[in-house]
């Protein structure tokens, strides 16, 4: 009773439906539908590197830091 009143509670993450018609098109050759889903290897697999996310890190930073200049000095000048 606990375990099913957990998944009451937690429905799952994941649904995976399969329909006919991806079956078909497999069978068949054409082009997948999107979004294509990732192999079981290529899950978790970031196409980001850490190095890469710094300098967007720094760049998002750097614009904020900008922006409130720019509105204080603009709010400033209003006095």
């Amino acid at each position: 009773s606990t375990a099913a009143s957990s998944s009451l509670l937690h429905p799952p993450l994941f649904v995976e439906i399969k329909s006919d018609d991806d079956e078909r098109k497999k069978l068949q050759g054409g082009p997948p539908r999107f979004p294509v889903k990732p192999t079981e290897e290529y899950v978790g697999e970031f196409k980001v590197t850490p190095a890469i996310h710094a300098g967007y890190a720094l760049t998002w930073f750097g614009l904020s830091g900008a922006g409130m200049v720019m509105t204080r000095t603009l709010l400033r000048r209003g006095r």
